[in-house]
């Protein structure tokens, strides 16, 4: 059986606090933390599904998590567009558009553009796979990886 996996963020004192698994894990139906109606609804705003897919160093990638995608920029000075190019890294957290996972990127390098890439169009147009990212954050706890100038 295909497990379907979210995590909600549990808060404390208006803080993240720690995360809760649920969905069907193991076989089995794990629910989330509720006790009212209210709470459900909740509970479904903060949570974050796992999207099937794990980064480099095995971590599985969800829904709100910061991923670190490496690129280049080009300094263009040349007239075949050509000029010298410098790393260039994405922080970017992952997000669900139109049915599809993917990175909601900021600042435009040389291969990430500005705005949605889903992991399909990154994988058939850049030739890059999630596994060759990393998780270094999620919303809840790294937002400010995400400011400008951070």
């Amino acid at each position: 059986m295909r497990e379907i996996v979210y995590r909600q963020a549990i808060f404390s004192g208006g803080k993240f606090n720690h995360w809760h698994p649920w969905g069907f894990i193991g076989g089995n139906f794990i629910a989330p933390l509720t006790s009212t109606t209210s709470d459900l609804l909740a509970a479904l705003e903060h949570s974050q599904e796992f999207t099937g897919l794990k980064d480099k160093n095995g971590v599985e990638i969800c829904e709100g998590d910061i991923l670190l995608a490496a690129d280049t920029y080009t300094d263009r000075i040349l007239d075949d567009g050509s000029g010298p190019q410098e790393p260039f890294n994405h922080l970017a957290p992952v997000e669900y558009h139109e049915g599809a996972f993917g990175l909601a990127i900021a600042e435009s390098g040389d291969c990430y553009h500005t705005g949605f890439r889903s992991f399909a169009e990154i994988l058939w147009d850049i030739g890059d796979q999630p596994d060759e990212m990393e998780v270094i954050g999620n919303i809840y706890e790294s937002l400010h990886l995400l400011a400008p100038n951070s």
